[in-house]
């Protein structure tokens, strides 16, 4: 998969980045986290309250941050973690018609490169108009990704905008038009979707190709749903397609305490296998055991105390059969020797990678591991034979109705359920992105769209 989403040409983006270009890996924007924590508090940070939500859990309360204040929008009487078939009230309504305001339209903007406290402003945008083979999206959350922060900055990034442009990959909402081509019957579904070329999802409305749009799962809130689809897809895409995890097996997820580590690690459970989890921290290394795994805190390895040296204990001297890698970076050739022999290696993010997993690595290294290098893009489209010439090569559509086919499944069952790190509202973006390059967030953060509407 790629590091975010991969430019399609209907427009849906979809990807796997963790944060990176196409090569391998889902939104860096939440994928993986650092072996080390960052330090302290960062500039201008604003104040907030870490809570983590995973299946089963009742929060008491969920924070969104409303220009540095934050503010309680949940309360115990509405769990973030439902129970397999009592949905909840969604798809709430849009407040502010577009023509009331001249056709504009509330959006998160990138009016300049640079740190996300100083590049992004909340702005009027003019309504976007759906073309051939996409739909019209009226938002109601839409999720951060790490590759947000590059996109801010104008550095490596799997898509990147030109100034001014807005920010936001994955929504969920209501369908209000469609697009040549597209069936009308789609209007007035609530879906989630990836928006057009994997931006401008952080707004009021939002366009998104039709072969990036699902139907939202009915028991999961607006704010869960948006949290849902690109980790989930991306989790199932390289643990089932790719790397055909069994139950008799060892699945090693190093960042197990972000959306997409959190997310593979539940789907490793379902699918019966041992899982074990890296994560920087004792509270996120708590978060991945509560969903099942074995859970190893990077931020407590001492230099000769290698994470070989834990993984080989923990396996019996065998090694993980599957690693997903949502970090990259400096540990990645530590990260190898982790696999075992004949053993699948899942390159998914790339957050530690100044070069966004574009950097070179001796290949001799897997050569003489006995191990595979197991490619996963989450992107659905049928390309031109000249595509591939890039080194794009996506999944067909019907691909990615499969994969949502199989996730409602488990969704419906109980076996599932997006972390929900925290909420903020649009004015809380830049806020929340600072967090999340210093390593204080888990889970995946959510924008309350219509929340955030005055």
């Amino acid at each position: 998969m790629l590091p975010e989403a991969a430019p399609q040409p209907d427009g849906s983006g979809t990807l796997g980045r963790s944060d990176d270009r196409v090569v391998g890996g889902q939104d860096r924007t939440q994928v993986g986290e650092r072996h080390h924590l960052g330090g302290g508090v960062g500039r201008r940070s604003a104040p907030h309250r870490l809570e983590v939500h995973h299946p089963g859990a009742v929060p008491a309360r969920v924070e969104p941050v409303r220009n540095g204040r934050t503010e309680p929008r949940r309360t115990a009487a509405q769990p973030v973690g439902l129970a397999p078939g009592h949905a909840r009230q969604y798809a709430r309504p849009i407040t502010r018609d577009p023509r009331a305001t001249g056709g504009t339209v509330r959006a998160v903007r990138v009016v300049e490169h640079g740190e996300p406290l100083d590049a992004l402003r909340v702005e009027d945008v003019a309504m976007p108009e759906p073309g051939a083979g996409e739909v019209l999206v009226a938002v109601a959350a839409a999720s951060l990704n790490f590759g947000d922060i590059a996109r801010c900055r104008g550095t490596v990034a799997s898509v990147m905008g030109q100034v001014p442009f807005t920010l936001g990959m994955d929504v969920c909402g209501t369908v209000t038009a469609v697009g040549e081509g597209v069936d009308p019957a789609r209007v007035g579904q609530r879906v989630v979707g990836m928006a057009q070329q994997s931006l401008g999802g952080i707004a009021e409305y939002a366009v998104c190709g039709v072969n990036g749009t699902f139907p939202a799962p009915p028991e999961l809130d607006d704010v869960q749903a948006a949290a849902f689809l690109l980790p989930f897809h991306v989790s199932h895409l390289a643990l089932v397609r790719r790397a055909k995890v069994t139950a008799d097996e060892t699945l090693l997820v190093v960042g197990g305490a972000s959306a997409v580590g959190t997310a593979m690690i539940q789907l490793g459970r379902a699918l019966g296998a041992t899982v074990i989890a890296v994560a920087g921290g004792p509270e996120k290394v708590a978060l991945c055991e509560s969903l099942g795994a074995i859970g190893i805190d990077h931020a407590t390895l001492a230099p000769g105390d290698d994470l070989f040296d834990r993984v080989m204990t923990l396996t019996d001297g065998r090694g993980a059969e599957v690693v997903v890698d949502l970090v990259g970076g400096a540990d990645t050739e530590t990260v190898w020797t982790c696999v075992a022999r004949e053993g699948r290696y899942v390159p998914v993010g790339f957050n530690d990678d100044p070069e966004s997993g574009m950097t070179g690595r001796p290949l001799r290294k897997v050569a003489m591991a006995n191990f595979s290098v197991v490619g996963v893009l989450l992107a659905y489209n049928d390309l031109p034979l000249d595509f591939r010439r890039f080194g794009l090569n996506p999944l067909p559509p019907e691909a990615g109705r499969e994969v949502h086919a199989a996730l409602l499944d488990l969704v419906a069952a109980g076996a599932i359920r997006p972390v929900v790190g925290r909420v903020v509202t649009m004015d809380g973006v830049a806020a929340a992105l600072d967090d999340h390059e210093q390593r204080r967030t888990s889970g995946r953060t959510v924008v309350d769209v219509a929340g955030s509407r005055s």
